[in-house]
């Protein structure tokens, strides 16, 4: 509808958190970004998520998921190498266990058949290649460290494409989030319609955690 487009560019501006200065606004805002997996902050909304930053809002970034198996084997392989070659550069940090890590998932990744979950050593593996990539990224838009969060919620964390039901556990930590941050902006993936249904799961723990906050009595305006 042309009407709707038309309606919805006038309320874009180049000053998505609003402008300084302008009467009964906060400024600046205290905003969270919720990114389903450890890169959708900056597909989904980059150039907002740099201004933010850029006109110098309070931007948290919270990360919903490891996203850990959308990590290729070989990527992982790599990073262990990696590992191995910097223990190795640094004994104090203990090359042993880098050598006995590097073998054990070498070994399970020699025979894993298609389907098969990884284990739990080389999902933890994976997720902390994700979560270095997502932190580079947040940096680079102008977030500061002490604001990125890694929720890892619960209901993702099946090693699988098949996730489990939403948990009252992945309410609560996005709760707590919402009351530690205490945010003005809330900025949440919409496409609903990923291959895998996980940006619609995590909207709707947001909208659980949003909606638990709000019948709270202890939770003000």
């Amino acid at each position: 509808n042309i009407e709707v487009f038309r309606a919805l560019q006038r309320t874009i501006t180049g000053w998505p958190g609003g402008k300084p200065g302008t009467e009964g606004e906060a400024f600046p805002k205290r905003v969270v970004v919720f990114s389903p997996h450890p890169d959708d902050d900056v597909i989904s909304m980059g150039g907002t998520f740099i201004r933010l930053c850029d006109q110098g809002h309070d931007v948290h970034v919270a990360y919903q998921t490891s996203g850990n198996i959308a990590v290729w084997d070989e990527s992982a392989l790599r990073h262990l190498d990696f590992v191995r070659e910097f223990a190795g550069a640094f004994p104090q940090l203990g090359k042993e266990f880098a050598d006995r890590l590097e073998a054990n998932i070498g070994r399970f990744l020699a025979t894993k058949r298609p389907g098969v979950v990884d284990t739990p050593e080389l999902q933890r593996v994976k997720a902390l290649i994700r979560r270095t990539e997502a932190r580079a990224g947040a940096r680079h838009s102008g977030v500061r460290p002490e604001n990125v969060h890694f929720l890892d919620l619960p209901f993702y964390e099946t090693g699988r494409v098949k996730k489990k039901p939403i948990g009252p556990d992945d309410v609560r930590i996005t709760c707590d989030l919402l009351r530690a941050v205490r945010p003005h902006q809330v900025y949440a993936a919409g496409d609903l319609s990923d291959p895998h249904g996980t940006h619609r799961t995590c909207l709707a723990v947001i909208i659980r955690a949003l909606e638990e906050l709000r019948a709270d009595p202890r939770s003000e305006e």
